[in-house]
């Protein structure tokens, strides 16, 4: 795990406003995973994973279109270079990047 930027602040967030605005608790979301680690996330304190970060998505029932309102809610939201990638739907050259494109 990495200490997250200002974008990792508003992205997790971003995850706390979902999972709250459907009154999920972190152990409701997290299951048998740990607590500690998405409050820390939701915190702005550590970063997660994207396999993660998609399971927790699911597990709060929010999906693509959710994540996408964050994105163009402010585009400063994802680095500069991952802006271009995702707006051209390049999964190559975003895999190139270490993201993970399931």
């Amino acid at each position: 795990m990495s200490t997250p930027t200002d974008t990792g602040h508003r992205l997790g967030k971003f995850f706390r406003d979902r999972r709250t605005g459907r009154g999920l608790t972190l152990e409701e979301v997290t299951g048998a995973g740990s607590s500690a680690t998405l409050s820390r996330f939701e915190r702005g304190e550590i970063d997660i994973s994207a396999d993660k970060a998609i399971r927790v998505l699911q597990q709060i029932g929010s999906g693509y279109f959710d994540f996408m309102d964050f994105y163009n809610s402010d585009t400063a939201n994802f680095p500069l270079e991952l802006q271009e990638i995702i707006q051209l739907n390049d999964t190559g050259q975003l895999k190139k990047t270490g993201c993970r494109v399931t």
